[in-house]
């Protein structure tokens, strides 16, 4: 995503000590941080390997993410071949499937059930 930042012309870009923070928590927690996308995100551009994503994938952003904006992550879904679903969750929060754990669980039953009536037909 920092690279796609970069890469507009005049986008706001994420400031390199929130970046550095991130990084400091993966490294002091690690067995928290394990599965975490920040260092991929960072490292590795994959805009030319978003065609092969053939699985369908959900997304879901909030609104105000400063890691992830919502403009990028628009883009991103259309160009993933079967971007089963792109929701915009309104709010500050920042772990916002947390607080607004209802609304998510909602969206992502609803993609697995998709999922599910695809495999059945």
């Amino acid at each position: 995503m920092a690279a796609l930042l970069r890469a507009d012309a005049g986008a706001r870009t994420i400031p390199r000590t929130l970046v550095e923070e991130q990084f400091r928590k993966i490294a002091l927690w690690p067995f928290v941080y394990k599965f975490s996308v920040l260092p991929i995100i960072h490292y590795y551009d994959m805009r030319e390997r978003l065609a092969s994503l053939t699985m369908p994938i959900l997304l879901i952003n909030r609104a105000d993410d400063a890691l992830s904006p919502e403009a990028k992550t628009r883009w991103l879904a259309e160009q993933l071949p079967n971007c089963a679903g792109y929701h915009v969750i309104p709010g500050g929060e920042r772990f916002f499937m947390y607080a607004e754990a209802e609304t998510v669980n909602q969206l992502i039953t609803q993609f697995l059930a998709s999922l599910r009536a695809r495999a059945t037909n």
